[in-house]
């Protein structure tokens, strides 16, 4: 009767938990803007290991919960109710199969997403070279023979990125895109981007690269493709 009663107790206060946190996580989203087809990737998995992990939380905290409550010492000075194994260790083999059973499980998801977003990054309607150096950000469009401080592309294109840093390591990161990229010197590095809501966002390294690694930021500009073609021709930097 008791282990009755405490199933019905920690499963019911699993469910409360976790109706309260799937609810707070729907209502007020971890994630920021998405402004780029891959951010679906990564939301996407984001998303299926935070709904995931909501019910294992909860069940963990209504367990040690209910242990606190019922089986505290009851004198003060007194020992608690020991606890050495359940009846065949059924809990915890259980426990540690499910466990194994879910590592697995995710770890083959995420290949599943990180294979199709490997995928839909083939081809590119045009690249831009991207310099990483202490403290900026330079943009050099190769096919129109333009330099720019700011980062331009046109909406719905697919854009690839080629980076080389001058001296240590960078990373390129756009909140909004999702995706960072290491920027490494002798190497070059990618990423294709596709941008999907035109607005500045913007571009923060997110390595620590020295003294004023704070302040190494750019604005990326997602405009129009009438927009995007004026600016490499010099009309409207």
């Amino acid at each position: 009767m008791k282990k009755a009663r405490g199933f019905f107790i920690i499963t019911g206060m699993a469910g409360l938990f976790s109706l309260g946190l799937f609810w707070l996580f729907k209502t007020y989203p971890m994630m920021p803007l998405a402004a780029a087809a891959e951010a679906e990737f990564v939301d996407h998995a984001f998303n299926i290991v935070l709904w995931l992990s909501i019910p294992i939380y909860s069940l963990v905290m209504a367990a040690l919960f209910y242990a606190l409550l019922f089986f505290r010492a009851k004198k003060k000075g007194g020992e608690g109710e020991k606890f050495d194994q359940s009846k065949g260790r059924w809990v915890e083999s259980l426990w540690i199969g499910m466990s194994f059973a879910l590592t697995l499980g995710l770890a083959a998801f995420g290949s599943i997403e990180l294979r199709r977003l490997h995928a839909s990054q083939q081809t590119a309607d045009l690249e831009v070279n991207v310099n990483a150096s202490q403290f900026s950000w330079e943009f050099f469009y190769p096919v129109e023979q333009q330099y720019s401080a700011r980062l331009v592309l046109p909406v719905g294109k697919k854009a690839r990125l080629l980076f080389k840093s001058s001296d240590v390591i960078h990373s390129f990161w756009v909140p909004q895109f999702r995706l960072k990229q290491d920027v490494v010197p002798g190497k070059i590095t990618q990423l294709v981007i596709t941008p999907t809501l035109k607005g500045s966002y913007e571009l923060r390294c997110s390595e620590l690269c020295g003294m004023d690694h704070t302040i190494m930021t750019a604005w990326v500009d997602v405009v129009d493709e009438a927009e995007f073609n004026d600016r490499l021709k010099g009309e409207s930097w």
